[in-house]
């Protein structure tokens, strides 16, 4: 217990410690964020919710105590300094139990301003620099679960998503689009826990994502209108292989994994893994794949690297 107690205590020095620099000559604002009777839950434990501007705010560095990754990260070269904060419900928190919890509970704290880049799970938020550290609304947990009011009963509550998604940028497609038939790509996690893709004939993939969702795995795509001509040999490939095909909500079964895996192969973290499925859908002027992995890795901290290979 009390190596957990001094783990977050390190988290939360560490994080205002850099805030704090980075924000020392902020201009103060005319306004306070003072301590709620609204009680807030994550996922059941208690936290504090202070009152801004008749809305609920939480202090951002608290979450580490909740099973939120949170990490601060200094100015670079073109690049304000940013606070990530990261939930996905199957990894391995750190969370405290109710007894261990020890969350700021200052009746107010001054506001200032703050040239900090705040992220929930990649989607920047509203932020409030408080001296060092960092509040943010409640609602803003909504980028990985549901957060619902219940004022009549003095609470506000969030419960985690039971899937995550991570989004991924595939570049401007240009005006140079030749005919393809295949695509090399492999996503890779930056100094900053933040998976990139580079590779071969990626530009052609459009709305890219790494998902969890009902306890599978899965790399979804699409092509739009102004990459399906030139990838009409590539989409002639995936549609040979396809093991489904979406017909309203439920897919329709076409074949078996077999030829998809002997035309794509998979490298999750340099090891082979198989395909279980590839799923097709139509919507206006796009076609998106799914492809799902046979893998037990449902962390996405346990994924460093995945490439898949089309031929």
């Amino acid at each position: 217990m009390k190596k957990r107690q001094l783990f977050f205590l390190l988290v939360f020095c560490i994080s205002a410690m850099a805030a704090f620099m980075t924000n020392c000559y902020a201009a103060k604002l005319d306004k306070k964020a003072t301590l709620s009777n609204i009680q807030g839950y994550i996922d059941g434990l208690p936290i504090p919710c202070y009152k801004i501007d008749n809305d609920y705010y939480i202090i951002a560095e608290d979450l580490a105590q909740y099973g939120f990754d949170v990490r601060f990260y200094g100015a670079k070269e073109k690049q304000k300094p940013m606070l990530k904060i990261d939930y996905f419900f199957n990894d391995e928190h750190n969370t405290c139990t109710e007894e261990e919890l020890t969350p700021h509970t200052e009746a107010s704290f001054d506001l200032y301003e703050s040239d900090i880049v705040t992220t929930i799970n990649n989607n920047e938020v509203d932020s409030y620099n408080i001296g060092g550290m960092t509040m943010i609304r409640m609602l803003s947990l909504d980028f990985c679960g549901i957060t619902s009011y219940r004022i009549e009963e003095k609470k506000i509550s969030f419960r985690p998503k039971k899937s995550w998604s991570f989004d991924l940028d595939t570049g401007e497609a240009g005006n140079d689009l030749k005919s393809i038939s295949s695509f090399d790509i492999t996503m890779s996690k930056n100094e900053m826990e933040e998976l990139e893709m580079t590779g071969e004939n990626k530009q052609y993939l459009r709305s890219c994502a790494l998902r969890y969702e009902q306890n599978k795995l899965y790399f979804g795509f699409s092509f739009n209108l102004r990459t399906i001509p030139p990838a009409d040999a590539l989409i002639d490939v995936l549609d040979s292989i396809l093991t489904r095909e979406r017909a309203g909500d439920l897919p329709e079964q076409l074949q078996s994994a077999d030829m998809a895996n002997k035309r794509i192969q998979v490298y999750l973290n340099g090891e082979k893994i198989n395909i279980t499925d590839i799923i097709r859908g139509r919507g206006n002027g796009h076609i998106d794949y799914d492809i799902y992995f046979d893998t037990d890795i449902q962390n996405f901290h346990k994924i460093q690297s995945l490439r898949i290979v089309c031929q």
